[in-house]
């Protein structure tokens, strides 16, 4: 009997001591590497790769470290080369034994070191590759009844991934049964760049993390709901470029932004679709044209239904913008649109403007008031119906303007309707003058204190504009209305009492008084289809100190392919008429004049050197 019961232990007990001494076996260092080896060819066949591990240590329970892991496979392109997958010099994982048993997963230390990866061909989507310095993780606990994963610290630095986009992207057809809930604590990024090309190598996008940092970071696959608690960037660059597109020699060059000095501080991030929230406690950075941001502030909200930024501030060394909104996200929708509403307070500095604009001349630059430009804005509306209700522009010593107004239909040219007033002042704009040549900019000049008092309408494709501008005691008023539809026009200018002289400085016109009106259709005056009514009378020429020239009428017609031209003159320089007619054709103009002159003062008209009249 007691033979029959050691028989009945032993064969109890045999399974255990097997299973003992397999466990002890695994923590000899030959035993190791046999497993190593056998697993390694096994995978190896498995995945038509070549799999190869260097060396392998166990330490009891679970410390485990693996040196110098090569992963290659056939190339491609040339079948005698081998493309390497991913070359690692060490992976070290520490995982406790105890809460393996209760389905928990703790990771005193997972970290890999030195490392290289080519996709190549294995993702079909995008082709990957890099090589990372080092990536370490430390979790509390991997819950795998629970689904849950807790990260204590997590750490990535120098890194470098290129990720590239293919034109086409297969179907997922993959399901997967885990929805995680992950939570980390802390994740740190340091020294590390990426760059994503898109298909056709169109855009480049670069990015380098001198130092990134996420604290109390929450991912529910389930709800896909996202949260960071803190979020920064310091010491970082971003790099966007279209290589196709031609470059800008000054000036921001929107096909080609280099930002350096990135500096970002972010917090109570949260996405869930359709909720969106963040605060933007910091954002600093330059571009490569000189334009800076020193600091950026506020809160993004967004929910299904609106898009709110209660008070967004911008600054730079010399501007600052502060910017209020809050837009339905249906208010570009065609029926039952929401609203948008928008205020704006803006100064901007002339550097900033310099650097915006870019390419313009030095003069300029140099003659452009060293004052701030100040921008005030507010409307509210949509698609169907926008209210200015509010616009300032000024720059002190140059002008001031100020609109408001109301447009309809903004998306529906056919259907458009705006009417909008104007109001401004100019002071001095000399230095709008060196935007010309040299000849231009010596002769004339635009005056302080012109007044403009206007009034733009739209209806349709038919536009009209009606303004009075104010100088020295003169005015200029002017009616005129365009249609695109029909390419027709009409225009009515009166002067009174200007001043040429004002804008002319060199030249020995003095006041103006003279009308003119238009009615037209079609732009090509050659074109037998376009029409053209014209006349134009001076009352008044003031000419040097002695000559009031007046009394000119000018009447054109043109239609048909005809055209009719009368000048009639009683003054002191001629007294008399003449007459234009003429036939219109692409390819010729054949033309008469005639003329019925009493009295031609050919001298002051400067036609001869010395005094002389004639009558033709």
């Amino acid at each position: 009997m007691k033979k029959i019961f050691l028989w009945i232990v032993a064969v109890l007990l045999t399974p255990i001591l097997l299973f003992v001494i397999l466990t002890v076996l695994l923590y000899l260092p030959p035993v190791q590497q046999w497993a190593v080896d056998k697993a390694a060819a096994y995978a190896s066949r498995e995945t038509g790769m070549d799999i190869s591990v260097g060396r392998i240590k166990l330490v009891f329970p679970l410390d485990l470290g693996v040196d110098d892991i090569l992963v290659t496979q056939p190339s491609d392109s040339l079948p005698q080369r081998r493309d390497t997958i991913a070359d690692i010099s060490r992976v070290v994982v520490d995982v406790r034994l105890r809460p393996l048993f209760s389905g928990r997963v703790v990771v005193d230390e997972l970290e890999i070191s030195r490392a290289a990866v080519n996709t190549v061909g294995l993702v079909p989507s995008a082709h990957v590759r890099g090589t990372l310095g080092r990536l370490a993780m430390k979790s509390r606990g991997i819950d795998l009844g629970a689904g849950t994963v807790h990260i204590d610290e997590a750490e990535l630095s120098d890194a470098r991934v290129m990720v590239a986009l293919s034109d086409t992207v297969p179907e997922d057809t993959t399901t997967s049964a885990a929805l995680w809930k992950i939570f980390a604590d802390r994740v740190t990024i340091d020294r590390t760049d990426l760059v994503l090309h898109t298909p056709g190598d169109t855009i480049r996008l670069h990015a380098y993390m001198g130092r990134a940092e996420a604290l109390r970071t929450s991912v529910d696959l389930a709800a896909a709901a996202y949260g960071v608690g803190s979020l920064t960037w310091r010491n970082g660059t971003l790099d966007y470029d279209m290589p196709m597109e031609p470059r800008a020699k000054d000036g921001l060059d929107a096909n080609h932004i280099a930002l350096s000095g990135v500096d970002i501080a972010l917090d109570s991030i949260y996405y869930c679709a359709p909720e969106t929230r963040l605060n933007i406690r910091r954002f600093a950075m330059r571009e490569r044209s000189g334009i800076e941001i020193s600091d950026l502030t506020g809160d993004v909200r967004m929910d299904s239904v609106r898009l709110h930024l209660p008070r967004l501030v911008v600054r730079t060394p010399d501007s600052e913008l502060e910017a209020r909104v809050v837009m339905d996200l249906n208010a570009m929708d065609k029926v039952r649109p929401g609203q948008v509403s928008l205020r704006l307070m803006a100064s901007l500095g002339k550097q900033d403007i310099m650097r915006f604009c870019g390419g313009l001349p030095p003069q300029f630059i140099r003659s452009y008031p060293n004052r701030p430009l100040t921008v005030r804005a507010s409307a509210g509306g949509n698609m169907r119906h926008v209210d200015l209700t509010g616009l300032t522009v000024e720059l002190p010593t140059a002008f001031s303007l100020t609109a408001d107004g109301s447009a309809d239909n903004l998306s529906d040219t056919k259907r458009l309707r705006a009417d909008i007033r104007l109001k401004g002042r100019t002071q001095d704009l000399s230095f709008l003058m060196s935007l010309a040549d040299a000849a231009t900019a010596r002769n004339y000049r635009l005056p302080r204190g012109i007044t403009l008092d206007g009034r733009l309408t739209a209806a349709g494709s038919r536009y009209g504009v009606k303004l009075k501008l104010g100088e020295g005691g003169g005015t200029v008023s002017m009616d005129g209305s365009f249609d695109a539809a029909a390419e027709a026009y009409r225009a009515k200018v009166d002067v009174d009492r200007i001043n040429l002289h004002h804008f002319m400085p060199h030249d020995s016109l003095y006041f103006v008084t003279a009308r003119a009106e238009v009615n037209g259709r079609g732009t090509d005056m050659l074109s037998r289809r376009s029409r053209l009514m014209a006349k134009a009378s001076v009352d008044r020429l003031d000419y040097g100190t002695a000559w009031r020239l007046g009394d000119i009428k000018v009447n054109a017609n043109i239609a048909d392919g005809r055209a009719a031209v009368d000048v009639v003159s009683h003054n002191q320089l001629a007294d008399g008429a003449v007459s234009l007619d003429a036939l219109l054709a692409p390819k010729r103009i054949d033309a008469t004049l005639s003329t019925d002159l009493s009295r031609a003062d050919l001298y002051r008209l400067r036609l001869t050197q010395k005094p002389m009249q004639a009558g033709m």
